[in-house]
């Protein structure tokens, strides 16, 4: 069985730098895309524009994407931005840049772990999830 919308799909191919087949759902899946996930350290910035091209290779076409996010990306692809300080408008910039790489016809949901120092986050992927046929949420901040 193919498991469509389910996102450890994506990650394995987005960690391991290819393969456009979607995971069966089983054990032995689970546990290689957990382990995987627990060796990634954050570090150099994100580029949501990237991950989002990532979706063209991937066959049959996720018919759901969601985004797991902390605020507005550093990095793009089509977009120069300064390799130190990248401003609020250039994180803006580069979130434009990443949904014009997002194929049409599918929903994009956000979830944003909201950060103190990002204020055009929540409204602006709140319209990226509004224009895409998805769905916001953002948890409050006293969370877990």
């Amino acid at each position: 069985m193919l498991c469509r919308s389910h996102i450890l799909a994506f990650v394995i191919c987005v960690l391991e730098g290819g393969g456009n087949e979607w995971l069966t759902t089983n054990n032995e899946n689970l546990t290689r895309v957990t382990a995987l996930l627990d060796q990634v350290v954050p570090g150099g910035g994100t580029n949501l524009e990237r991950a989002f091209r990532q979706i063209h290779n991937l066959s049959p076409a996720p018919d759901n994407v969601i985004v797991l996010t902390d605020g507005l990306p550093t990095r793009g692809d089509s977009v120069a931005l300064p390799s130190s300080q990248v401003s609020g408008s250039d994180r803006l910039r580069a979130l434009e840049m990443a949904e014009r790489a997002i194929p049409s016809n599918v929903p994009v949901n956000v979830i944003l772990f909201y950060l103190e120092g990002d204020p055009d986050a929540s409204s602006s992927y709140w319209a990226l999830a509004s224009r895409r046929g998805g769905s916001f949420f953002s948890p409050a901040g006293s969370w877990p």
